[in-house]
């Protein structure tokens, strides 16, 4: 196929920071397309309008590579929590350097970001494909800020439309009678505490003496652990009061009466040496074997937040208190993900719709005379 290639010559900034001059080159469109070179010519010029006016800066011809590890990396990740330096250490090195790595910045563009995220989004979630243009685009905008791109490409682009994933496993009200039933100890109570105040993981595994209030009865969010760090919570709306009822503060005591270290800086859940106690071993020492005994689906610390939101939800109460009680920053996250139908509450709805249209059965095949 034949094609009208632009080739020209713009100011650069070269990797020691002196402005230098670059050749440059772009297909700017199909002769198929555009039939004339005068009509080349005139999208040449709205192409090059920047540098003719003046008005354009200079791009760094800087690799990807080198920008991303020797220079953003040193300065801004360690701003970052230590989950977050973690995922995105395995982000750089996984996914954005085999792909933009051998990259100029200046030759980064907004086409070549969407064709990456729509090649992600065959084989990656969509949560996921989204993670990484927000990392793509803090990396680039950096570069913005410090002057060596006049444009951040990775904005205005879009994440690839891909099915809705599956639905999160959560327990019925009978299903988490019967395992809480079937547990003992320190599990027993973890999940306890989990269905009955919608903690996530990390909140629950790093709750500390001092942030229980048995007088008022709540638990203060403020506090996540993360591979064995106290972190600042996931967001700020995750720094919240969830109050417990009477059972679960009464088990919480007796548990602080039998344990050994009961200090304000203690762990609630801890082992022999005093260390927090591992999620991963829990669940798959105690957790997954009594399931398995129940024929229950092997369900993780998280599907216990979804059982907590979608109880609150089928009794009735208001989107805005579980949001809340679960905090989330977006209302929507708790509708669509936290909240699920439960069967016998579909089939009570539909019975009272039918008692407020229909006081009394109404006889359709009398009234059509249909026969059989």
């Amino acid at each position: 196929m034949r094609v009208w290639v632009a080739r020209w010559r713009e100011d650069t900034l070269l990797p020691d920071g002196s402005l230098g001059r670059l050749h440059r080159s772009e297909v700017i469109g199909a002769v198929e397309d555009i039939p004339t070179k005068r009509q080349a010519l005139a999208l040449l010029q709205e192409r090059l309008s920047g540098i003719n006016q003046g008005t354009h800066k200079p791009s760094s011809v800087l690799a990807f590579r080198e920008f991303a590890l020797e220079r953003w990396e040193p300065a801004l990740l360690p701003t970052y929590k230590h989950s977050t330096q973690r995922d995105y250490r395995s982000l750089l090195r996984r996914h954005l350097l085999p792909a933009f790595g051998n990259k100029r910045l200046c030759d980064i563009q907004r086409a070549d970001v969407q064709l990456f995220l729509n090649e992600k989004g065959k084989a990656l979630a969509t949560k996921s494909v989204h993670h990484l243009r927000v990392f793509m685009s803090r990396i680039l905008g950096t570069a913005v800020e410090w002057g060596l791109l006049p444009e951040n490409n990775a904005r205005g682009t879009k994440l690839p439309k891909k099915a809705p994933p599956p639905e999160r496993p959560f327990l019925a009200v009978e299903q988490t009678q019967r395992l809480i039933a079937a547990l003992t100890g320190e599990c027993k109570l973890l999940v306890v505490v989990a269905v009955l105040t919608g903690l996530r993981r990390c909140e629950l595994f790093g709750l500390r003496w001092k942030y229980i209030d048995f007088q008022r009865r709540f638990i203060h969010v403020r506090e996540s652990l993360y591979e064995g760090r106290c972190n600042l919570p996931k967001t700020r709306s995750s720094i919240r009061d969830v109050p417990i009822s009477e059972a679960v503060c009464t088990a919480l005591a007796e548990h602080r009466a039998a344990s050994l270290r009961t200090g304000p800086d203690d762990s609630v859940f801890s082992n022999e040496r005093g260390q927090p106690l591992n999620p991963q071993k829990i669940l798959r020492e105690m957790l997954h074997p009594a399931c398995d005994r129940l024929g229950l689906p092997r369900v993780g610390w998280h599907a216990f937040r979804h059982t907590y939101a979608t109880l609150l939800s089928d009794l009735g109460e208001s989107i805005r208190t579980t949001q809340a009680l679960l905090g989330h920053s977006d209302l929507a996250t708790t509708l669509s993900v936290y909240t699920h139908a439960i069967p016998e509450s579909q089939r009570h709805a539909v019975a009272k719709l039918e008692g407020v249209l229909f006081p009394s059965v109404p006889q359709f095949a009398a009234a059509s005379g249909l026969t059989h």
